[in-house]
Formats: structure tokens, sequence, C-alpha cells
């Protein structure tokens, strides 16, 4: 199959998907987007803090009591998993195949971001993504981290680029325990792109929960010479 054909297949599967699943609100069901304006004004952001102890932190980043913990120095998560509307357009993102939903979660996210962390995030030298496993990646026929990270890209004006490889194929983190997600990630990711001496990188996923994932991933960057690396998410689980 070659590449053109595959990228023709892969445009004619979004349009029958969006045809199956056409947009309509998560909150209120009014049709024609994934979250109305009336609805997303309602939602309320979550402000910086450090990602393990929850202490507020204007840039979000780790305390030093808790940085021996992480490859990563900040996690920027701007919206709270709890949130009943967040949850829902995260699932159907994820898990009904809506790759549209992308842009509506993207500019939530970016919309309740403090200037201060657009500001450090725009110097960043590049944005990356959380890599699903080829398999993964077949049935669902689209990386929702990838999605996520060319829309934030365009906003900050930095370069995206692919090169984290996920080496295991594992259970869905949705499924498994606290215990359970820190396990199955070590040492599951390698870098195989551009030379990472010294940059500050960006790598975005979907949700933190444990952290175990973005911190694996955090891990093989800084192995691979990143100087440091900044964790941003749609939301915090």
């Amino acid at each position: 199959m070659t590449n053109d054909f595959q990228l023709k297949f892969s445009h004619w599967q979004k349009y029958l998907l969006d045809f199956i699943f056409p947009a309509a609100c998560v909150n209120c069901g009014r049709v024609g987007e994934w979250l109305c304006a009336r609805c997303a004004g309602n939602i309320r952001g979550l402000p910086p803090m450090c990602f393990s102890c929850q202490k507020y932190s204007p840039q979000a980043k780790i305390c030093p009591e808790c940085a021996d913990k992480y490859f990563f120095s900040r996690l920027i998560a701007p919206l709270d998993y709890d949130q009943p509307a967040i949850a829902r357009l995260i699932k159907i993102f994820k898990y009904h195949f809506a790759y549209g939903a992308a842009p509506a979660l993207a500019d939530l996210a970016f919309a309740n971001l403090p200037e201060n962390l657009q500001k450090d995030l725009g110097q960043a030298d590049f944005m990356t993504a959380v890599p699903l496993h080829r398999r993964r990646l077949k049935w669902r026929g689209f990386n929702q981290a990838e999605l996520l990270a060319q829309e934030w890209s365009t906003k900050l004006n930095i370069k995206y680029m692919a090169g984290l490889q996920r080496l295991r194929h594992t259970q869905p983190q949705a499924q498994l325990s606290g215990a359970q997600r820190l396990r199955s990630q070590q040492d599951n990711f390698l870098w195989t792109g551009e030379n990472l001496i010294d940059k500050v990188i960006i790598l975005v996923d979907d949700v933190a929960t444990t952290g175990a994932t973005v911190n694996d991933c955090a891990r093989a960057l800084k192995i691979a010479g990143a100087g440091e690396v900044l964790v941003m998410v749609v939301a915090k689980g």
C-alpha cells in the first residue's frame, strides 16, 4: 500500500467517522460543536501547581522536594478531568474515534492557560507527543496526543517533531491501577529523532493521572540529551 493511498484512505476514514458520529455538545447536546461556546464558558480552569504535591506554582514547576521523582521539570494541565464535560469530551475523542474533537479540546485548554505559561511554552525549541504503539495506532486511526500537539504547536508558533517510539504494547492506562501504570511504562520509550542536546522540549499527552507515561517519555528524552522537558496535557486526572 503506497503512502498516497494510505493518506487518502485515512481521509475517507475520517469523513466516515464524522458522518457516523456528528459533532454535538457533550454538555447540552447542541448539534454542530463538540463543546458549544456557552458550555465552554462555564468550564473552570485549573490553577498551575506542582504535579506531585499540588502546591500552587505560577509556573507549574515541580517543587524541589518532589523533583527527584520526575524527569520533567513542569507539568501544565489547564483543566480538571473531574469536570464531567471534560471527561466526556476526552472519552469521545479517544474511544469513539472522534478525531475532530481535537481542536475543541486544544482550544479550550489553551484558553485556560495563563499568559505567563503561554509565554514560557513559546520559548521551547520544539514540541513532541507521547506515541501510541503501532497496533493501537492502527486500531484507532490517529494518535490523540499528536493531534493536540499539532494544534498547540501552531498556536505557540513552535515546531512539532515526531521521534518518540513506544517499544511495547501495553493495556490502556485507564484500565490499570496506579501501581500497574508505573510498572507498565518503565523503559517503554525511545527517542529516534533529531539531536536533542540541550534542547527545551514540550511533551504532549491528553491526560496525566499518575504521570507514569509522560515521566518515562521524559526519561527517554533526557537520555537522548534533552536539556529540559516540559509536559503539557489537556487535563489532570
